[in-house]
């Protein structure tokens, strides 16, 4: 009989996919998804995985209309626990807000997770497991808190032009006030074809820069985790090179 080895992917839908990505990837340590042939995929460490199907009205996990629940394992639990609560704290910085819901969240997770200092096996304690899932909730609490109080930047339109196991092309039109979210990419040179402007880019590292693009400039960038932001007045036509490492 040919088994499968293991899960190779989890898919699920998100009303805000970039922000949760960004979530699961600054507080968890998730790595996002690659998008060039030089990056390299999450990949977890070796341990149990539990496959089992629920009954329908099942209430372990949430209300009925939360039909999956993921679980994650960890080293040390509790510090896993404080990294969430300061991170989802509404004092740890201006982008958190409080959320009665979200502090009674963290206060149970913190009293489930008992033994997390010893280092043992997070599957062979069920409330500490269970206490863990509840991370993702609040994941999706924390984003939608946000985005209440920050209206997000639309994304820039772009066009694929080329795209084999060598390079990628694209051509894209940058509005003011556009934004390319944060994620990896690799080295790639781009030409301003019509328009001049202002663009921020800001790295996973903590770094800010603004480069002037002018019409018929050529730039290089990367390999990097950054954004884009188009904080000028001008609209830009640009075209993209961007190099993909052999396999």
């Amino acid at each position: 009989m040919e088994r499968v080895t293991g899960i190779g992917g989890f898919f699920f839908r998100a009303r805000d996919p970039s922000a949760l990505k960004a979530w699961y990837r600054n507080h968890l340590g998730i790595d996002l998804t690659p998008t060039s042939y030089d990056q390299q995929p999450w990949r977890q460490e070796a341990g149990p995985t539990v496959f089992e199907p629920f009954a329908a009205d099942t209430d372990y996990f949430g209300r009925k209309e939360q039909t999956w629940m993921l679980n994650f394992r960890v080293r040390n639990l509790n510090a896993m626990v404080e990294q969430l609560r300061k991170a989802l704290h509404p004092r740890a910085g201006p982008r958190w807000k409080s959320d009665p819901a979200l502090a009674t969240g963290l206060e149970w997770l913190a009293r489930s997770s008992t033994g997390g200092d010893k280092g043992e096996d997070c599957m062979s304690k069920a409330a500490g497991i269970v206490a863990f899932v509840m991370a993702a909730a609040f994941a999706t609490a924390a984003i939608a808190q946000d985005k209440k109080a920050e209206k997000k930047a639309p994304v820039r339109a772009m066009k694929v032009l080329l795209d084999n196991d060598k390079v990628r092309v694209t051509e894209s039109v940058f509005k003011p006030g556009e934004e390319n979210p944060m994620e990896p990419r690799g080295y790639r040179i781009g030409r301003v074809l019509k328009g001049s402007t202002t663009v921020e880019r800001r790295h996973s590292n903590g770094k800010v820069e603004k480069i002037e693009w002018k019409e018929g400039g050529i730039y290089e960038s990367g390999p990097d985790n950054a954004s884009a932001k188009n904080v000028g007045k001008g609209e830009v036509v640009l075209y993209t090179v961007t190099i993909k490492q052999a396999k």
